[in-house]
């Protein structure tokens, strides 16, 4: 039976779907969008595809921002994985290269060796101040050759570690933004899944608690459509920003997605959650919003939050569910508000 995948007629309907796709909801034809809605076509990332039918049923318009989010998910590990492939293969060709230099300079260094024996027994042997003239002579040139040499060796030593310096802060920096929300500089959905496992199996070893806050941004659609997506992207930093200020250092403040945010906080009870939810929630309420260009007060954005506290029989997903659950009931009584499981 053929594979279906290899079908040349079917990959080709496949590409002219996906590009009519992009186009129909105005997103960039960039290659990352290309194979997130390739994908979602072809349909072999069962996951993608219930993700962003979730989204298209929401009826909201679907940004090109979203579509970073959900391509950092799905695929930034490939990003990372190639990254540090060709990291590994140049720092590979670099230490190769230094290892023929030092082998060759080793063998200068043994054939001058055995030059000074040479020189040596000459001297010793010379009968007039002409014949010994012409030996330092030569002898200063194959000193000057292997100093030559030595110093090549040097600055091509001192060359790499500077060019290999440069490998590691690459590396490390792909690594960042594979995890890391272009957006709001907050964890990504990848990273905050990570974390949660982490997270999850380091509380149950040392038996502390562990909480979960889910933010959503109160009529956040509303906002967007009525000022642009400019605007809403200009809250959702100063959302995120409120989140990096309020968090301690071993909480976890990430973009879940959307407008929604979360905040895994480590080693903190529900009473002490519930006191850091509502001082998130009052810091947001009380920033205030104007139009750069025309200088118009549009008010001020609220939250509702959601808390979850971590049980015996928990997994990440049962955590996570709860927490959604606590703030989809935040925002039926009103909203602007934080409830707990």
């Amino acid at each position: 039976m053929p594979d279906i995948n290899n079908d040349p007629v079917l990959i080709a309907e496949n590409a002219k779907n996906s590009l009519a796709l992009m186009n129909q909801m105005a997103l960039p034809l960039s290659p990352e969008n290309y194979q997130l809605w390739y994908t979602y076509i072809e349909g072999s990332n069962q996951e993608l595809t219930e993700e962003v039918n979730k989204l298209m049923a929401s009826s909201e318009q679907i940004t090109p921002e979203a579509c970073t989010v959900l391509h950092d998910r799905f695929f930034g590990s490939q990003k990372e994985v190639a990254s540090v492939r060709r990291v590994h293969d140049e720092t590979q060709r670099i230490l190769k290269t230094i290892l023929d230099e030092i082998i060759s300079t080793h063998s200068q260094t043994s054939d001058y060796g055995k030059k000074l024996e040479v020189y040596s027994s000459k001297l010793n042997e010379a009968k007039h101040v002409d014949d010994m003239r012409e030996i330092i002579a030569d002898l200063i040139i194959d000193t000057g050759k292997m100093a030559d040499s030595s110093r090549q060796l040097e600055d091509r030593l001192r060359e790499t570690t500077e060019h290999t310096e440069k490998l590691k802060l690459e590396l490390r920096t792909v690594q960042q933004q594979a995890t890391t929300d272009i957006l709001t500089g907050l964890s990504n959905r990848r990273a905050f899944d990570d974390r949660m496992k982490e997270r999850v199996g380091e509380a149950r070893k040392n038996g502390s608690p562990l909480c979960l806050l889910m933010l959503d941004i109160d009529h956040f659609k509303s906002f967007n459509d009525k000022y642009g997506h400019r605007v809403g992207d200009a809250v959702l930093q100063v959302v995120s920003g409120v989140l990096r200020e309020t968090a301690r250092t071993e909480d976890t403040p990430a973009r879940y997605g959307g407008e929604e945010f979360a905040v895994i906080a480590a080693n903190q009870r529900l009473d002490v959650a519930i006191q850091f939810a509502e001082q998130i929630r009052r810091k947001i309420s009380e920033k205030r919003f104007k139009l750069a260009k025309t200088g118009e007060m549009i008010g001020n954005i609220t939250v509702s939050v959601g808390i979850s506290l971590l049980r015996a029989s928990d997994t990440p997903e049962t955590l996570i569910e709860r927490a959604d659950q606590a703030l989809y009931r935040a925002k039926d009584s009103g909203r602007n508000n934080v409830k707990t499981e």
